[in-house]
Order: C-alpha cells, then sequence, then structure tokens
C-alpha cells in the first residue's frame, strides 16, 4: 500500500440526517453506578485501563436509549460496558483465546455453570443477566442470547483471521462487520427499554428487513470512517474497510473515504424509503413500531454525535475535526481518549 497521506476529509454524514435527537435524564446518576461496578473489577491496568475508562460508554447508552425509565437505563449501561470490555479483549487476543473469552460469556448468558473457578468476565455478565432478565420478556431474552452468539463468534473469527494475517476482501468483511459491530445485540435492547415484543410478522417484512440492515450498515460505515485514525495508528486497520477498498480496489486513502461516505448515503436511501412502505401489522404493533423506528434513528445519530462528544477516535482533536471534517493522522497512540476523563460518571482519578 502507498505512503498515506497526512490527513483526509470525512464525509458530512451528520448534515445527511434529518433524524431527532436526545439525551437520556438518567445519564449522570445511572451511569456513575455502572461506570462504579464495571471498574470494580479491575479488568485492566495501567494505559489499557485508561482507554477503556475514556470510552465514555455511558454516554453512548445515553444517546442510544433516551426514554429508558432509570432501571432499564443502569442496565443497558452495564451491556454496554460489557461489549466494550470484550471488544478491548478480543482486540489483543488469537482465535483460541478469542473463542475462550467467548465461551465464558455465552455460559454466563445462559446461566450455565463454569467448570473452572469464575473468571472475573463470567462474574460480570452473570451479574447483567440477573438483572436483566427481571424486566426482559422471554422473547426478548431469547432474541438476545442468540444475537449475542453471533456477536462472539463474529469476534472470535475476526481474531482468528487477524492473528493469521488474512486479508479480508470487501464481501466477508461486510458479512463479518454486521456481527463485529455490535449493533445487532444493542438494537435488540431497544424492545427491552419500550417494554414490548413486536410481532415475528414485523421482521419477516421486507421493508422492515430493509430499514434494519440499512440501520447495521450505516453504523458500520461510521464506525470505519470515524476509527480508522485510532486503528490505523494501533496498526488494526487491516480489519477496516477504508484499508480494505485501497487494498482490493487500489483508492487512495481519500477516495476509500468518498466512496464509503456514498455507499452510506444510499443506505440512508434505503432506510427513508423503506419507512414509507411498511404495511399496516395492527393498532398496537404499529403504535409499537414507531417507537422503535425512533430509537432506532436515534441510535443512528446518536453514535455519530457520540464519536465526536469523546477523545476515543480523534483524540484532542475532536471539536476541530467535527468543524472542519480534516482528520490528521496519528504516528502512535492517541493522545487521552475522553475530552475531559472527570466528566465520565463514576471516573475516579487514579
Amino acid at each position: 500500500m502507498a505512503n498515506l497521506p497526512s490527513s483526509f476529509v470525512l464525509p458530512d454524514l451528520l448534515g445527511l440526517l434529518n433524524f431527532p435527537f436526545a439525551q437520556s435524564p438518567h445519564y449522570k446518576q445511572a451511569g456513575a453506578e455502572s461506570a462504579a461496578w464495571i471498574d470494580g473489577f479491575n479488568m485492566f491496568k495501567d494505559r489499557k485501563k485508561v482507554e477503556f475508562i475514556q470510552s465514555c460508554t455511558e454516554l453512548l447508552v445515553s444517546y442510544f436509549y433516551p426514554t429508558a425509565c432509570y432501571d432499564k437505563f443502569r442496565v443497558c449501561c452495564d451491556f454496554m460496558n460489557i461489549v466494550f470490555l470484550l471488544d478491548e479483549i478480543c482486540d489483543e487476543q488469537d482465535g483460541d483465546e478469542a473463542r475462550q473469552t467467548a465461551s465464558v460469556f455465552v455460559s454466563a448468558l445462559k446461566d450455565e455453570e463454569d467448570a473452572k473457578s469464575p473468571s472475573p468476565l463470567y462474574t460480570i455478565v452473570r451479574q447483567f443477566r440477573k438483572r436483566f432478565i427481571k424486566d426482559a420478556s422471554p422473547t426478548c431474552q431469547e432474541r438476545l442470547w442468540n444475537l449475542c452468539g453471533s456477536y462472539i463468534t463474529a469476534v472470535s473469527q475476526e481474531s482468528d483471521l487477524r492473528a493469521k494475517g488474512t486479508n479480508f476482501d470487501i464481501s466477508t468483511y461486510i458479512c463479518l462487520r454486521r456481527e463485529v459491530s455490535a449493533v445487532r445485540i444493542c438494537d435488540c435492547l431497544f424492545e427491552y427499554v419500550h417494554g414490548f415484543d413486536l410481532p415475528n410478522a414485523v421482521f419477516e417484512d421486507p421493508a422492515f428487513t430493509a430499514m434494519y440492515w440499512a440501520n447495521v450498515d450505516m453504523i458500520g460505515l461510521a464506525n470505519d470512517l470515524y476509527s480508522y485514525k485510532m486503528e490505523q495508528s494501533k496498526g488494526l486497520d487491516a480489519s477496516n474497510l477504508v484499508s480494505i477498498l485501497m487494498r482490493e480496489k487500489g483508492y487512495s486513502l481519500q477516495e476509500a473515504v468518498d466512496y464509503i461516505g456514498a455507499q452510506f448515503e444510499a443506505l440512508l436511501d434505503v432506510f427513508n424509503s423503506s419507512e414509507t412502505s411498511l404495511p399496516s401489522f395492527g393498532p398496537q404493533a404499529d403504535e409499537d413500531l414507531k417507537k422503535y423506528i425512533f430509537t432506532t434513528k436515534q441510535s443512528i445519530i446518536g453514535y455519530m454525535i457520540w464519536c465526536f462528544d469523546t477523545r476515543r477516535y480523534f483524540g484532542p482533536e475532536d471539536g476541530d475535526v467535527r468543524r472542519t471534517l480534516v482528520v490528521k493522522l496519528a504516528n502512535g497512540d492517541l493522545d487521552g481518549g475522553v475530552r475531559d476523563a472527570s466528566a465520565r460518571p463514576g471516573f475516579r482519578a487514579q
């Protein structure tokens, strides 16, 4: 691959959206409880722990599920903290190690006994499960367990391919990315937050299916664009669509970025046109579906705003990047990970 330029220009994805945006009123208190809970397990030390703390996971939950009641918001914070924890763990594991992590995760979710002494991860997930099932319907539980199984299997597969130095092709990557991004498992909590189960007919409807996958892929594309600087600085960009397009299609960095921006816009058109094509599923289902779609839109715009409201991806230049869309590439680790670490609920100076 040719030498990279010193910077590139992001497409204005936020400028394309006309979606609602809100924040949860429970962010500060419930987020602090969840932050203190996950921090108490001391899963990371030194720089790695700081990076995890600076991810501002509870802020992302506030943008994803702004209408959740206090107790459910806290559970969603716990779940998102687990997702980020798994991401941090598996990023440094090979396939065999990631599969062991996956086994612990799935066993804890399904309330299966750990044959060995319970690991901290097992304990974390079991505690989340206990809180989640108090208000989650059997249907919601089954969907989440199944989607989490697909998610962690894909994460293990990605770790294996990365350890082997495998070059992803575009189609393989996109299929894997749909699971690894964790969007599907986070979307599974929409019904939990609102307290309903959509009929199976909704999930089987072609218009809804088109919306669903457009949502998943839009967030995935946004993540590839926004995370590229961080991943490139750490040598993890081989599993990023920007690098894959440069390698497979011979695009320059800016051409790859522009291509992803065009794909995002096309998916947004699919999302919007599919929403207007949805049939009626009955009065109650239609009302529930409106709430589901509202939260879907909120998650898309909320994720993108979150990327600029933390320093996880752009370091201390996050404000400049949001204003100018110009991303300057770094030669090493980003300096910091949150605009103000103490702003994270439950953050304790070390």
